[in-house]
């Protein structure tokens, strides 16, 4: 009891060395006997398990548990013919068998088959073992109806019939009679194979998921069981995820560093990681180092798959030249083929290569036209912004210039005018200087007559050679800006209207000598009314301003 419990708690080593010190004080101890073969096969050593028993069946002749240990051995090492041999002894010498032989003999014809549908060969043979396999499973089934293993045999007879819905709901019955009933023994490979119908209908996460409850349930890890962690990768491989696949191939090939099924996968798994870096084509803008690097990683996986599959060919190669088995449902052909679709993916490689690196030249070239154009632009960029601002630089310095121009006419007419408007005031038709002497009418008049810088138009444009525009010309200029003709202005010059003296005297008829002192009064009196309207239109023009 005590090595049962090392063995219930994975010591498997020390329950070896229990159930051998059991042995050596109790020869011929049946029950320790098959427990230590049941260790020793789960150790892996499989052929001391064989030797234990048949220890004990040679001692116990016929006895039905050593028989059932061996087809069991036998059928989980995938060696039909042996295990159906043993079987038929327990048929001869065990009848009272009948439900574990009839299991068994349906698991033969099932192994046949499944081997028959991983070597290609879908009909003939392959429809005759699993139509035997199935009506062994029947029989078995109606004469134990709790009989779970012919139950789930039956299920992967409609599984590999194509008819998973039936099988799926086979398994699900199992799994809920496990439940239900402490009787009735948790089968792993009731999940197993669960999670392969979900692999094959392509519910890849689903099918991931069944493996790794089962390994955790039964086998206490990831990768406690290299066969499901085979199944495992195969799912990640079917989803997409390559690097998580080979990664947990690799660990179980730690595990089992002799499992040729493990080597052969991982082969396919490398293969198909390539293949991935070898189909994306590089486009412009891509980072050409990146690329030349997963090119690089691509030939390494190569490479390295094609160590594998040349191991595997060369094994059976000398197993067909020695005789010896190799435990690989391959034949050479189809490993070959592999082999030679190796060689023409790293010629492919070889090619992307070359490729990738015509592509980051193209762009480099291209890139060095962009920047150099670019440049270009930005240098006529920047000599027309120069252009503007220096036109804008011209532009400012003249108009500071033409006002200074302006302010300067301006100033000295205003110095001018306030010169000529400080005059003494004339009371008749005489006026004194500052010498005390009279003015004469003559000088008075043409000083009066010539007009204000208001009237010349002080705030102008000042013309290039500095001279100012005459009276006449500004005259000229209103009159063509408001449509009217040089002719009518010169008829409005020289018609004056009449003065109030010239009114009454005419009312009153006066004639002879008094009419040229009446004309000097006239003309001193224009004289005057010219002088207000100018002091008014001054005074007008400062308040405007």
């Amino acid at each position: 009891n005590i090595a049962r419990t090392h063995e219930a708690l994975g010591s498997l080593q020390k329950a070896s060395d229990l159930y051998k010190e059991l042995l050596k004080q109790v020869p011929g101890y049946l029950e320790c006997t098959l427990r230590l073969a049941a260790v020793c096969f789960s150790m892996g050593y499989v052929d001391r398990s064989i030797k234990y028993c048949k220890e004990g069946l040679a001692k116990y002749k016929n006895n039905p548990e050593c028989l059932a240990m061996l087809v069991w051995i036998y059928l989980t090492k995938k060696k039909g013919r042996d295990a159906h041999y043993y079987i038929k002894e327990m048929e001869k010498n065990c009848p009272g068998e009948s439900d574990f032989t009839e299991t068994a003999k349906g698991c033969v014809y099932l192994l046949s088959a499944n081997m028959e549908s991983r070597m290609g060969n879908k009909d003939g043979k392959f429809e005759k073992m699993l139509n035997n396999a199935m009506t062994t499973f029947k029989h078995a089934v109606s004469a134990t109806p709790r009989n779970m293993f012919a139950a789930h045999g039956l299920g992967v007879c409609f599984a590999l019939l194509g008819q998973s819905h039936i099988a799926k709901k086979i398994f699900d019955k199992i799994l809920e009679a496990g439940k239900q009933d402490i009787k009735v023994v948790d089968m792993p490979e009731v999940w197993q194979n669960k999670a392969s119908i979900n692999l094959e209908s392509g519910n890849y996460q689903d099918a991931w998921r069944s493996y790794m409850y089962c390994q955790n349930k039964f086998y206490g890890g990831v990768t406690g069981n290299v066969s499901i962690a085979h199944l495992m990768a195969q799912a990640l491989n079917a989803a997409g995820k390559k690097d998580a696949a080979t990664k947990l191939l690799l660990k179980a090939m730690h595990l089992a560093p002799t499992d040729l099924t493990l080597k052969y996968c991982l082969a396919v798994v490398l293969m198909g990681h390539a293949e991935q870096f070898i189909q994306a084509e590089m486009s412009y803008g891509d980072n050409y180092e990146q690329r030349v690097a997963d090119l690089n990683y691509a030939q390494v996986r190569l490479s390295l798959s094609e160590f594998y599959i040349t191991y595997l060919l060369d094994l059976k190669q000398q197993s067909k030249d020695e005789g010896v088995y190799v435990d690989l449902d391959l034949n050479r052909s189809r490993l070959a083929k592999l082999k030679k679709k190796i060689t023409i993916m790293k010629s492919n490689v070889e090619s992307k290569q070359k490729k990738a690196e015509e592509v980051d030249k193209a762009h480099k070239a291209q890139q060095e036209a962009y920047n150099e154009e670019a440049q270009i632009m930005d240098l006529e960029n920047k000599a027309k912004e120069e252009q503007m601002r220096k036109k804008a630089e011209e532009k400012r310095v003249w108009e500071e210039e033409l006002a200074r121009k302006q302010a300067e006419k301006l100033a000295e007419l205003q110095e001018k005018w306030t010169q000529k408007s400080n005059r003494v005031p004339r009371s008749s038709g005489k006026e004194k200087d500052a010498s005390g002497g009279f003015i004469a009418p003559d000088q008075n008049e043409e000083a009066a007559a010539e007009p204000s810088p208001w009237e010349m138009g002080g705030f102008s444009d000042v013309e290039d050679d500095g001279g100012d525009k005459s009276d006449e010309d500004e005259e000229m200029a209103e009159v063509e800006a408001e449509g009217g003709s040089t002719k009518e202005k010169e008829e409005k010059k020289k018609y004056k209207a009449p003065t109030k003296r010239k009114l009454k005297r005419k009312e009153a008829g006066e004639d002879g000598k008094e009419s040229k002192k009446a004309k000097i009064l006239d003309d001193l009196e224009e004289d005057n009314e010219k002088d207000k309207g100018a002091q008014l239109r001054n005074i007008l023009e400062s308040d405007s301003d």
